[in-house]
């Protein structure tokens, strides 16, 4: 039995980059996103720019405020945080 590469991004892309192109698509701001998910406005900016993790309280918010299912969000997170992991085990 043959193994199949294993397929790997060139680069790792946050969830919260992700975030932000789906508020420009549909001309949602920050603020709107922050008061629909009960975040504050920083909380999420640092979200976007992958200072922070996408959480399950904030997946389920985020799936309330976009109609977007929680476990996208969550699968984004946690497929980020693996390539990170591997991207740093592999340096060493």
């Amino acid at each position: 039995m043959k193994n199949k590469p294993e397929l790997k991004p060139f680069f790792s892309t946050h969830p919260g980059e992700l975030l932000l192109d789906e508020m420009k698509e549909r001309k949602i701001s920050q603020i709107k996103i922050a008061t629909q998910t009960g975040v504050k406005a920083s909380f999420l900016n640092e979200i976007i720019k992958g200072k922070r993790s996408i959480h399950a309280h904030f997946a389920i918010s985020l799936e309330k405020a976009l109609g977007i299912p929680a476990e996208y969000w969550l699968r984004l997170q946690m497929n980020y945080d693996l390539n990170m992991a591997r991207e740093a085990i592999s340096l060493h």
